[in-house]
């Protein structure tokens, strides 16, 4: 155990009480021995002037005078032990004091009453809490007033305006510490009047309330959260009485505190939610579990509202479950955005298979007519039965055979892009060469590069594997890029095929021609359903705008890709890319 060191208020140690009981007794002796001198003296002088008749009277009296001398003597021993006890127990009390102080928690001051309120105490246990040494505010008047956190003084002295009405007051502010910071201190402040009734002195203790303050703020922040949320949310017990509910509680169901508080949550009970839901609520919550779900809940008026419920348990420090936690977000406007987003669904699916079968039924029924009015012409082209007449004849059979064929691709690229939209288009897959297809396209394309002056070239690698598609899709792929190329690329300019067998296994496929080339616009706008580049009254390029979509469409069914890289004025790359999958050494 800790020494005890008698202390006093200037911190000076006192005297030994012991010591001063020896020095009693020294005293006490000599005044005695001194007496006896005395006394002896005034014996003698008796005797010589009572003679010797009466000299047994004189020797009783020195014989008294001797006893009450060591009497004194004895009475003053005792009156200095006595006042050393005192002084003993209140030294040791002191040092209690003291002792307590140093570890109590609580600082413990005294201060004049009237002018700066300078401290004329403070305990030691200053240095401990708040990292200050005693004599800084025993030593400066101004110390105390000084360090009080300036949004804080003027609150502080209109308090002690209060103190001196009241007699007692307690405040709370902020005091700077030793190390500059700021701490949070619950001062306890009490006036000591003099007799006559006048201010004598301040007695008051601070307690370091730091840690409560900051608790306090954020249960304040987190209340405020709760209370401004944008969602309903409330606070039962574990019995589903409710204990608490925000002012958004309130708004949105129409009810008064009185009406809410005390009751369970079937208050806002639509009816339209089966028993089995609510039992999986409580099996979750009462295991510690979250719960989370949609909802129909009903205000006061009888309206119904969506919400989305999430209810999660609240536990003590312990882990028991004491509280749980309901949050309802009002999303009825999203549900009603929602079922309108389904029925518009709903709708445009409905027209997508009404016009998906509408292209199925008439099919036949176009293709029929103008297969007839394809082959005609091209057999009185040939003239196979005999001669046509004159030349005019022959050009309006030409214009009749490629208007056939123009509108035969027309509705074949639009009965293709239908079955993509319906999901309707199957594969053939098979086993491809490559450099195969590829030669095809060229001869097919060849016809209409020759009449536009257009080269047209192709470079495919020796040892390109085999690829695993649809070869009549393959083949369409590439005469709508060859096309397009072709189309859009002036005389003398040039087109070229290319392969590549990419590191990662995937197949690229690219068709790059010195075109007139596309902006960023212009590559949005062919990608789209019917775009057209030249889009103008006066375009010099035919087409029916699906080239490019039907081509994603055809990759993305192959589980591809399409890149378009242009340049306007300069020309287009596009680049058709299949998976490592569909390469049959990968197959």
């Amino acid at each position: 155990m800790a020494k005890l060191t008698p202390t006093i208020q200037d911190n000076k140690p006192l005297k030994s009480p012991n010591a001063q009981r020896d020095l009693a007794i020294v005293i006490g002796l000599t005044v005695g021995v001194l007496t006896l001198l005395i006394i002896f003296d005034v014996s003698e002088t008796l005797q010589a002037w009572l003679g010797n008749h009466e000299a047994l009277e004189a020797d009783e009296f020195f014989l008294a005078m001797v006893f009450s001398s060591f009497g004194m003597t004895w009475f003053a021993y005792r009156r200095w032990e006595e006042n050393g006890r005192v002084i003993e127990e209140k030294t040791l009390s002191e040092a209690r004091f003291a002792q307590l102080c140093i570890s109590s928690p609580v600082i413990i001051y005294t201060s004049k009453a009237t002018g700066d309120f300078a401290t004329t105490y403070i305990s030691q246990n200053v240095q401990t809490l708040i990292g200050i040494n005693p004599d800084d505010f025993l030593t400066d008047p101004g110390f105390w007033a000084r360090n009080i956190h300036p949004e804080d003084a003027p609150r502080v002295f209109d308090g002690l305006k209060k103190l001196f009405e009241q007699g007692i007051y307690n405040q709370e502010y902020r005091f700077k510490k030793g190390d500059g910071s700021y701490v949070w201190l619950h001062a306890d402040l009490n006036l000591i009047r003099d007799d006559d009734g006048q201010p004598k002195e301040i007695v008051g203790s601070w307690s370091d309330i730091s840690d409560r303050k900051k608790a306090s703020d954020e249960l304040i922040k987190l209340s405020s959260v709760v209370e401004q949320s944008p969602s309903m949310m409330f606070i039962t017990n574990t019995e589903g009485i409710i204990e608490y509910a925000n002012a958004k509680f309130y708004e949105v169901t129409g009810y008064s505190t009185q009406e809410i508080i005390g009751k369970t949550p079937r208050v806002i009970k639509s009816g339209n939610t089966s028993q089995a839901i609510y039992a999986d609520l409580w099996k979750t919550i009462i295991a510690g579990n979250v719960w989370h779900r949609e909802l129909e809940d009903r205000c006061k008026n009888g309206e119904m509202f969506w919400a989305d419920v999430t209810i999660s348990p609240v536990r003590s420090k312990e882990g028991v479950i004491t509280h749980y936690f309901s949050a309802h977000e009002n999303i009825t406007s999203r549900k009603e955005a929602e079922e309108r987003v389904l029925e518009a669904k709903s709708h445009a699916e409905i027209s997508s298979r009404a016009k998906t079968d509408l292209m199925a039924n008439m099919s036949h029924e176009l293709r029929t007519p103008l297969n007839a009015i394809i082959g005609f012409s091209a057999s009185m082209l040939a003239e196979t039965f005999g001669p046509v007449g004159t030349d005019k004849n022959q050009e309006y059979l030409g214009d009749i055979h490629a208007s056939g064929q123009h509108l035969l691709e027309l509705i074949n690229d639009i009965l293709d892009v239908s079955a993509f939209e319906s999901g309707a288009l199957t594969l053939n897959e098979e086993k491809v060469r490559l450099s195969k297809v590829v030669a095809v396209s060229i001869r097919i394309i060849q016809a209409r590069a020759d009449a536009g002056l257009v080269h047209v070239s192709a470079s495919i690698g020796p040892n390109l594997p085999q690829i695993y598609v649809d070869e009549r899709r393959l083949k369409q792929i590439l005469l709508n890029l060859l096309s397009n190329a072709v189309k859009f690329t002036p005389q003398g300019g040039d087109v070229w095929l290319e392969t590549k067998l990419n590191g990662d296994g995937s197949l690229a496929i690219s068709v790059t021609d010195t075109g007139i080339g596309m902006d960023d616009g212009d590559i949005e706008k062919a990608m789209s359903k019917f775009g057209q580049v030249d889009s103008g009254l006066d375009r010099k390029h035919e087409g029916s705008g699906l080239g490019l979509p039907l081509t994603v469409g055809l990759m993305d069914v192959h589980g591809g890709a399409l890149d378009v890289k242009s340049k306007k004025g300069r020309g287009t790359t596009v680049t058709v890319t299949f998976p490592k999958e569909r390469v049959v050494r990968n197959v």
